[in-house]
């Protein structure tokens, strides 16, 4: 008889923190979504491990829908709970998990993968139009409660009409979600690619926010945040390491708009930026920053802050090194201590994962909500800070150079197996030797030199092919650039009444000649030399050329092989005259 009242005390203990009834998936329904329809408030939806191929939405309940993580704790219960939702036939609907009908506190999702989400249409609240939100969850008019998830590889970047898409891991507008202790890693957006905040308050705690990318649109890699003034709400950040987020545009780590964000404990390092000088922090109009007891790489005005190297472990969770300056550098009030670890004679020291006393360690493993994360797959991660390779202005005959970086923000050495230029490689030179390896957190200098050999405007397109799996391959970066005339006299004062063009002088030459020529009104105008087959040499003008007098320099030097009769053309509209120049070598 003790034996069976001790096993209702246990029962009652260890199922007391659940209201309502308790419904199985997929014992009781088989999807998780069919548990969610036929549950009530108070309800728990309790999902075992597995792939579930779905996108849910909680339809403003008031419930509990979980993995076994609630009672176990356990990280690997998480990464064996899994909500897949790249597989939606709705193209308005394809986020992994959606609360947007006025869900409180209350209602908690816990304890899953949230993966190959998309994102869902949503109409703006604020009248800004239709977008993209939302590719791991998407959140609306609603403060639910989000914790203990690992939400990886999923996107809002699929803007095709639409204005734009963000909140590649989380998207929340217009209300206070308590998003807590989750890693959000490898999302990608237009803006807002890890978390995106829009018109609403939130606390963000104890959160590991890495590697999301994009930024393109409005910015942001890490946390995005705008206009959470017009209804009182306020932005927390708490305990957060945000490190390694890559973003085309600024804000690499979090992106401040129109908004006040106040937090303490935080790390923001090993961002990167297309606009460096944002790679930790950007400010945007109306953009305020309150951050204490904090490392910000690059620096921020705060009481207790620092800049230092947070020493991160990118091969162990992100865990602080032994000495790394972050640990017992948060904020000295008890309030944010580390757990005390009881098993050891030394009062004071802090329990694993935090390190040092029971001081606060800044970053997500510090204070007294911190926990274990879910452990992920090391991935070699390819970012270039830069989308087209400009040679701005290149003299006919001259060589132009531009150099770009090549970073690798993952946990593993990127390999850059080859570069191709496709449509005239001739004209372009790859300084670097292929295969090129990276190592992690650190970036290599790649150059590419381009050979003008004729006036007007170049469009090519440079192919990046490398081991990253979660990008294209090749990477397509675009180049651009414009040939100039080496010397080219313009006459204003006086406009030819007809075309013509001389004699180039001195003839025969050796390297060099001139060559002139009048344009008696505005046309397109081209000069090209020919051999003495009529075959095609190079163009020297190629573009259009108001009414004036111009003189060519040409350098025969990289074009003419051999000594010999040559011939050079002029056509400007319906007028064309050809002449013979002879190259004595």
């Amino acid at each position: 008889m003790k034996k069976l009242i001790s096993i209702i005390v246990l029962v009652f203990i260890f199922f007391s923190p659940l209201e309502g009834k308790i419904i199985h998936v997929p014992q009781d329904y088989p999807t998780i979504q069919n548990a969610i329809d036929a549950s009530k408030d108070t309800d728990t939806v309790l999902v075992a491990k597995g792939i579930y191929l779905e996108n849910i939405n909680f339809h403003g309940k008031k419930i509990v829908v979980t993995s076994n993580y609630i009672f176990d704790s356990e990280p690997s219960t998480i990464l064996s709970t899994i909500i897949d939702g790249g597989h939606s036939t709705n193209p308005d609907f394809q986020s992994c998990v959606m609360m947007v009908s006025n869900e409180d506190s209350s209602s908690v999702l816990q304890g899953f993968t949230l993966t190959h989400g998309k994102g869902s249409k949503w109409v703006d609240e604020h009248g800004a139009g239709i977008y993209r939100e939302g590719g791991g969850i998407l959140t609306a008019l609603s403060s639910p409660t989000i914790k203990n998830n690992l939400i990886i590889d999923n996107e809002a970047i699929d803007k095709k009409g639409m204005i734009s898409a963000g909140g590649g891991g989380i998207r929340s507008g217009d209300g206070n979600p308590k998003i807590l202790n989750n890693v959000i890693m490898r999302n990608k957006g237009y803006y807002g690619c890890g978390i995106t905040l829009n018109y609403t308050g939130a606390i963000v705690k104890n959160n590991i926010v890495y590697q999301n990318e994009g930024g393109a649109g409005y910015g942001g890699a890490g946390i995005w945040c705008n206009s959470n003034s017009v209804k009182g709400y306020k932005i927390f950040l708490d305990n957060n390491t945000i490190a390694n987020n890559f973003c085309s545009s600024d804000g690499g780590g979090l992106l401040v708009w129109e908004t006040l964000v106040t937090g303490v404990n935080n790390i923001i390092a090993y961002n990167y930026s297309a606009k460096q000088e944002n790679a930790s922090i950007s400010l945007r109009t109306g953009g305020t920053v309150n951050l204490t007891y904090s490392n910000i790489e690059n620096g921020l005005t705060g009481e207790g802050n620092i800049s230092a190297n947070p020493q991160l472990d990118i091969t162990n969770q992100l865990l602080l090194a032994a000495n790394s300056p972050c640990i017992d550098a948060g904020n000295p009030n008890l309030l944010f201590n580390d757990p005390e670890n009881p098993n050891l004679p030394i009062p004071g020291q802090a329990l694993f994962p935090s390190l040092g006393t029971i001081r606060n360690d800044m970053g997500a493993y510090g204070g007294k909500d911190r926990t274990f994360f879910p452990s992920w797959n090391f991935a070699p991660r390819i970012g270039f800070l830069t989308t087209v390779l400009d040679f701005k202005k290149v003299t006919i005959g001259d060589t132009g150079s531009v150099n770009f970086q090549a970073i690798s923000f993952g946990e593993i050495e990127v390999r850059i197996d080859s570069l191709k230029i496709t449509s005239n490689p001739q004209n372009f030179i790859l300084e670097n030797r292929f295969p090129l390896t990276i190592s992690p957190s650190t970036a290599v200098l790649l150059n590419v030199k381009w050979n003008a050999v004729q006036s007007g405007y170049i469009s090519d397109t440079l192919f990046i092919y490398h081991n990253d799996s979660t990008k294209s391959n090749p990477i397509k970066i675009k180049i651009t650039g414009r040939g100039a005339l080496p010397t080219t006299v313009e006459q204003n004062l006086t406009k030819p009444e007809v075309f013509g063009l001389s004699q180039n002088y001195p003839n025969p030459f050796n390297p060099e000649t001139k060559i002139k020529f009048a344009i008696a009104k505005e046309a397109f105008v081209t000069l090209k030399v020919y051999n003495i087959l009529g075959k095609e040499l190079t163009t020297l003008i190629n573009e259009v050329k108001s009414a004036g007098y111009y003189t060519f320099n040409f350098n025969a030097a990289k074009y003419l092989q051999e000594s010999g009769i040559y011939f050079y053309r002029l056509q400007a509209g319906a007028f064309t005259e050809t002449k013979k120049l002879i190259l004595l070598k």
